[in-house]
């Protein structure tokens, strides 16, 4: 069986300004941006990628995604807006409270969601289905993108190589955790619905 360790380090060889902005174009849907972001940061300290590079590749790739929620929020608005008022369902929750704390909080919001995780996507959709001026969104959301992206590439490239290291571990590790949390969790289902 290889080693996780190399396994991860040949994967961390393979990253390109393009592979790394096409996974940020679509991260925030079901994967946390700053992972990638923060791969960025370290194949910048293992000598892959310049300073430079990363952080246009990051920011660009960044603003490609959150551009891409803002339109699809401008296209679908009603029927986006609709499920956003189908509270029951946890994007729906989502998409009401992005909801609400834009109509508060106006353009600043789009800031803030920058700050909050699992409300970032919803509110660039809320802010093109409200109709926030695209000018608006750009402005707010490159300047925010601006503190970051950096921010979270520092810390990839400070912590990376030594937590990939421990990646390999939690490699194996990892999966049986998961496998064995989704048993308990169908085994209590299985006896709350009996």
């Amino acid at each position: 069986m290889p080693d996780p360790t190399e396994w991860l380090l040949a994967l961390q060889d393979a990253v390109t300004p393009l592979r790394l902005w096409m996974v940020l174009c679509i991260s925030g849907f079901g994967m946390p941006e700053e992972l990638p972001l923060l791969v960025g940061g370290t194949t910048v300290a293992r000598g892959g990628m310049s300073w430079a590079q990363a952080l246009l590749v990051g920011w660009s790739g960044m603003l490609t995604r959150d551009l891409g929620a803002y339109l699809l929020g401008r296209v679908a608005s009603g029927p986006l807006l609709g499920w956003a008022s189908n509270k029951t369902s946890g994007v729906g929750a989502k998409m009401a409270q992005a909801q609400a704390v834009l109509a508060q909080k106006g353009a600043s919001a789009v800031w803030l969601a920058r700050a909050s995780f699992g409300i970032r996507v919803p509110m660039y959709v809320v802010a093109g289905a409200t109709g926030l001026p695209l000018h608006r969104f750009l402005l707010v959301d490159g300047l925010a993108l601006c503190v970051t992206v950096p921010l979270t590439m520092v810390v990839g490239a400070l912590v990376g190589p030594l937590a990939l290291q421990y990646l390999g571990h939690i490699a194996v590790v990892g999966p049986v955790l998961l496998l064995a949390l989704a048993l308990v969790a169908w085994r209590r289902r299985a006896t709350a619905s009996a």
